[in-house]
């Protein structure tokens, strides 16, 4: 597909710094316009970005015939009535993760796309760095030989509060296990295709007082008998992600891979660096894919779903 015409919900924030950005980097997609919270901020954001259009409202984005895909950003609690309408305008959407914050939702949205025929896909954009997809293709070819033991770990120490939505469990769904979280649950099935349920979750407020969380530890079950964790806060630090998977018949281990290439290394090759791919641009690229019909490794609307139902569970088993 050439010269794709996209829409964007959002103006600001993640949605100008990274999705923005991603579109023009693309090639094969052209960014049209974006809809804000206001018509004036849809406005600006026009002018900052040289786009033909501005939309005073998702009704507009949705009814311009040029529009192909649009990116969903903002807060999460809006982004399944905002995916569902865009949907039923015949457009084929990317929205941000996590998908919604309720499990039920989450169905609304795929179920919506069923019926139009759209392509639905979630914004898990780790997926596409060069790293990730080693370490699924050395999975995949059994060096490891069966996976009994999942590790993945990232701290994000936020330098102050975060914007109110996040700090509220009504409009968040959760700040630490849907701003990384979410990503690193994605990472760990994906990179094992192996099913998983949540067995433990600690759900903390360790330095902000919000009334959502700022640390998370989760413990799964995966497949028959293999075990993930995942580790995240938004109030630590580290002074990397790891990743570490270890199985039957070897290991591997990656190394800054969730805030750049990083290295791999294995019980078998040793230490390598990671060629650095723009995960963002790449995801753009894959969803054109997408609705072209072609293969992609975009995250698809029932993944998203599944996700959405760990997270709700973590959250019970938390409480």
């Amino acid at each position: 597909m050439q010269n794709v015409g996209w829409g964007l919900v959002g103006t600001s924030g993640f949605a100008e710094t990274e999705a923005a950005r991603a579109i023009e980097a693309a090639a094969g997609a052209k960014l049209l316009g974006a809809a804000g919270s206001t018509p004036q901020n849809s406005l600006q954001f026009r002018k900052r970005h040289g786009c033909p259009h501005s939309y005073s409202r998702l009704a507009e984005l949705a009814e311009d015939p040029d529009v192909s895909i649009v990116w969903v950003a903002g807060p999460n609690h809006l982004h399944s009535s905002a995916t569902i309408d865009l949907l039923k305008a015949g457009k084929h959407v990317l929205v941000e993760k996590p998908m919604a914050i309720s499990a039920a939702d989450a169905e609304a949205m795929v179920a919506a796309a069923t019926r139009q025929g759209a392509t639905l896909r979630v914004g898990y954009h780790h997926r596409f760095s060069h790293a990730h997809r080693r370490l699924r293709e050395i999975v995949a070819g059994g060096e490891l030989g069966k996976v009994g033991f999942f590790r993945i770990h990232m701290l994000v120490r936020y330098p102050a509060l975060p914007p109110a939505w996040r700090r509220a469990a009504s409009t968040s769904g959760g700040w630490a296990i849907n701003d990384v979280g979410t990503h690193l649950i994605d990472l760990m099935l994906w990179i094992t295709e192996l099913p998983a349920d949540i067995v433990g979750a600690r759900l903390s407020t360790q330095r902000f007082p919000v009334e959502t969380d700022d640390g998370v530890a989760l413990l799964f079950a995966l497949g028959k008998d293999g075990t993930g964790i995942v580790e995240t806060s938004t109030a630590l630090e580290s002074p990397s992600s790891r990743i570490e998977i270890y199985g039957d018949k070897g290991w591997a281990r990656a190394e800054g891979t969730l805030g750049g290439p990083g290295t791999i290394a294995t019980s078998s090759q040793g230490l390598h660096e990671m060629n650095k791919l723009d995960p963002f641009v790449e995801q753009v690229l894959g969803m054109n894919d997408a609705v072209a019909g072609k293969p992609s490794i975009n995250a698809e609307g029932s993944i998203g779903v599944e996700n959405v139902r760990l997270i709700q569970l973590a959250r019970a088993l938390a409480k």
